[in-house]
């Protein structure tokens, strides 16, 4: 998941362009990565978590997926305005 400001370069070592991956996501990474740790007890850091960022109709969201048991893993979907919880859920593996 690209964070920050990335920044390219032609040949010459002029920059001809940044990208800056988190204007529109005003709830950041780092108020993200809190949030969960205060409230589910999820360190982010560890491999387990698979974390996205998307674009819904030009709504930012972070989409959050670990494995739970055996037979099932969590989905988490927070709002990347406002920091909002919008979906919090198990899913079961199917064959």
């Amino acid at each position: 998941m690209p964070i920050g400001i990335r920044k390219v370069y032609d040949e010459k070592g002029t920059m001809i362009k940044e990208i800056n991956y988190d204007e529109d996501y005003s709830f950041s990474v780092t108020d993200l990565i809190s949030k969960l740790k205060k409230e589910k007890q999820i360190d982010l850091n560890e491999e387990k978590y698979i974390v996205l960022r998307h674009l819904e109709k030009d709504k930012p969201y972070y989409f959050i997926r670990y494995p739970f048991n055996e037979i099932s893993f969590k989905y988490i979907k927070i709002d990347g305005s406002s920091g909002e919880i919008i979906l919090d859920k198990f899913l079961y593996h199917t064959e």
